[in-house]
């Protein structure tokens, strides 16, 4: 009896300490979690080129990635903590339009599943339009 009581205690607690699923990011880009939208007068390279400047300049900044299934696509994803997950993460979605007159503009769909000020989606739009400039400590 007392081993049986103790196999499903060690059960109970197994189920316990596992952490659950969470939310993944095509859950996180949904129309429930988009707080802003915009048109940006930059292409791919060029806002890579920014967040690379702004994390040399600022220590660090949001990561970009690029869509490997769809290269007209990217994220552009700053997380609250380094380990993070998706829940904790505002992240910007990046749609490459077709050239115009030989410019190249991006729309860009921003999610956050927590709650969030305008000031942040502003450091994640700065990192990119003026990337020596660093948000200041809080």
């Amino acid at each position: 009896m007392k081993k049986l009581a103790a196999f499903i205690s060690t059960i109970l607690l197994a189920g316990c300490a596992s952490s659950p699923q969470g939310l993944r990011l095509n859950d996180l880009q949904n129309a429930d979690y988009l707080v802003q939208e915009r048109i940006l007068p930059l292409g791919f390279v060029q806002i890579q080129q920014a967040l690379i400047k702004h994390q040399a300049a600022c220590g660090s900044g949001p990561e970009f990635t690029v869509d490997s299934d769809h290269p007209s696509r990217a994220w552009v994803a700053q997380k609250s903590t380094p380990d993070a997950g998706w829940d904790k993460t505002l992240l910007m979605v990046l749609l490459q339009r077709p050239p115009k007159e030989g410019q190249f503009s991006v729309k860009t769909h921003v999610y956050s599943y927590y709650a969030i000020s305008d000031k942040d989606v502003e450091q994640m739009y700065s990192a990119i339009l003026r990337p020596a400039d660093c948000p200041a400590a809080s």
